[in-house]
């Protein structure tokens, strides 16, 4: 008899047992625990994916039936915005306000708010947030999108469900009072390592998807190009004293101006008088832009799921590791990333040059010798390379991919009248 853990052979003293001892007990526990949890957390992807599929075909027939009333989604919008953003107790009191209304989307957690135990409540109030969620991004949609992009869209959801529930089959058929044992498991994942991580998309597929993208405003935005959603990060480098703090909050004053909700932040010089000129001088009092004056990685991994868009000022302040940038892009796919990077003495990007590479757009910014403030797109996969932008007049100055040096920058724009 061997122990289903280790695999090691059980002494004598052990006849009838299953495991060797404790420990190994405990692991596989674990094992079992890891598998039931990924099956309930697949059931709820795929239940809040068709949630969201279902609400995609009402809003198709939605624009294919009639035109959008831009002004009557505007206001959903800013409702569904602060519902959402509310305390626990504040979106209690709006479920049982809208008890006629909310009651066919969430009798099952309604009830689990009023009588469950206190874990189910979390998890109830985690899944009406996430629902707000989906609405509202619903509805955001809905004020650009075109019946051919949506449908796209729908397209990709129905792959992604069909992607989850092949995963939830494949886990429902383990026998989990049987789990392979260590050295069984070890086979399995050598074999797993040398097969296909993903099953293909179809070219046809591919020719049918809408991939999200912006165009900030003015001369900004042709300096920038059209910025995809996907695993987008923007690093920003500069000697200290060039203006990457004050071309930071112009950035997220044109990313609100667009709605998106985006969070700034400021770590390096923290809140001070500096800051609140830079707020009004972009008219940020006039937004919503939290802007936090301490934190660490955990803090941006705990709200990049919340907004549109990050601004970090700067990086050295939430971690050391060059690696962490890349973790950001890929753990959080769908938010625009703004990361101040410092330079070192030689003139390179503290980090090194992994942070350049992994980036999808680098600006570094630079003060003339009679301290007018350039960027220069060092890097960009929006079609903006080599491109030059004043950010003291707003003004794209060169707007072509031939190579550029910054003796020739200072020569053509470095005393350039405002």
């Amino acid at each position: 008899m061997r122990c289903q853990q280790c695999n090691q052979e059980l002494i004598e003293k052990r006849a009838g047992a299953i495991y060797c001892n404790h420990n190994c007990r405990q692991k596989n526990y674990k094992r079992r625990k890891t598998i039931q949890n990924r099956i309930v957390q697949l059931e709820n992807e795929i239940y809040q994916n068709q949630e969201w599929l279902n609400s995609m075909e009402r809003n198709l027939s939605f624009l294919g039936n009639r035109a959008v009333n831009h002004k009557n989604l505007s206001y959903q919008i800013r409702q569904k915005k602060r519902i959402r953003k509310s305390s626990n107790e504040q979106l209690k009191e709006w479920l049982l306000q809208q008890a006629e209304t909310t009651k066919k989307f969430f009798s099952k957690e309604i009830s689990m708010l009023f009588s469950g135990t206190r874990k189910e409540q979390f998890n109830a109030l985690h899944f009406i947030r996430r629902k707000l969620r989906n609405d509202l991004l619903g509805l955001e949609k809905m004020k650009w999108q075109n019946i051919e992009e949506m449908s796209a869209e729908k397209e990709r959801l129905i792959s992604e469900i069909r992607l989850l529930k092949l995963e939830w089959e494949k886990l429902k058929k383990v026998d989990l009072k049987n789990l392979p044992n260590e050295k069984e498991l070890e086979e399995i994942q050598e074999k797993e390592k040398n097969s296909p991580k993903n099953l293909p998309i179809s070219s046809k597929e591919i020719a049918r998807m809408n991939f999200d993208g912006i165009v900030l405003n003015g001369d900004l935005g042709k300096f920038l190009g059209k910025l995809g959603r996907e695993k987008c990060a923007i690093v920003l480098t500069g000697d200290s004293g060039a203006g990457k703090t004050t071309f930071s909050f112009t950035l997220a004053k044109n990313f609100l101006e667009k709605g998106l909700s985006t969070v700034y932040f400021a770590l390096e010089s923290g809140i001070t008088e500096e800051v609140q000129d830079l707020v009004k001088e972009n008219g940020l009092d006039h937004f919503d832009l939290p802007v936090f004056y301490k934190g660490k990685l955990e803090d941006v991994q705990r709200e990049a799921p919340n907004y549109d868009c990050v601004i970090i000022d700067s990086y050295s302040k939430i971690a050391d590791r060059p690696e962490a940038f890349e973790e950001l892009r890929q753990e959080f796919p769908d938010t625009y990333f703004v990361i101040i990077f410092q330079k070192t003495t030689t003139g390179t990007v503290r980090g090194g040059s992994s942070i350049i590479f992994n980036s999808t757009a680098a600006i570094d910014i630079k003060q003339t010798k009679s301290g007018r403030r350039m960027a220069f797109m060092k890097k960009s996969r929006y079609g903006t390379e080599n491109f030059v932008f004043s950010t003291d007049q707003q003004k794209l100055l060169k707007a072509t991919k031939n190579p550029i040096s910054w003796n020739e920058i200072e020569e053509r724009w470095g005393d350039q009248e405002e």
